[in-house]
């Protein structure tokens, strides 16, 4: 299915999602500032922490924001003073996908992403093609 603009034709949700949402960093920004607003610096420590201590350019992280507010799932307040002061947070839309997020870590906590291909069965997927 695709975005042809044919009529009743709808892009498959697992691919809307991806294309929303999907990106290096964006689902744990959104996670991050599910406990509350956050400034840039304390967003970029969260992801170094969150990466085991591999360096988040300033450059991802202000592309990865920028995407995120221009799709709705996040607010941009800056703050009239020197030095700069912005914080983010949290649209309804944005937290809309904390339940989602939830649950993808409640299965990364099962360690099912750690299953090694060789010795994984084939699993029938619960979604229809």
């Amino acid at each position: 299915m695709g975005e042809s603009g044919e009529k009743g034709l709808r892009l498959c949700p697992l691919i809307a999602f991806d294309q929303q949402a999907g990106g290096k960093y964006k689902l744990r920004i959104l996670w991050e500032l599910s406990k509350g607003t956050r400034r840039y610096g304390v967003l970029r420590t969260s992801l170094v922490m969150a990466c085991q201590g591999k360096p988040v350019t300033p450059r991802i992280l202000s592309r990865e924001l920028k995407d995120l507010e221009q799709r709705g799932f996040i607010h941009r307040k800056q703050y009239p003073v020197v030095p700069p002061k912005v914080e983010y947070s949290l649209t309804e839309r944005g937290a809309g996908l904390i339940p989602v997020i939830h649950q993808i870590i409640r299965w990364g906590l099962t360690g099912a992403h750690e299953v090694s291909p060789r010795g994984a069965k084939a699993l029938r997927s619960p979604i229809p093609a």
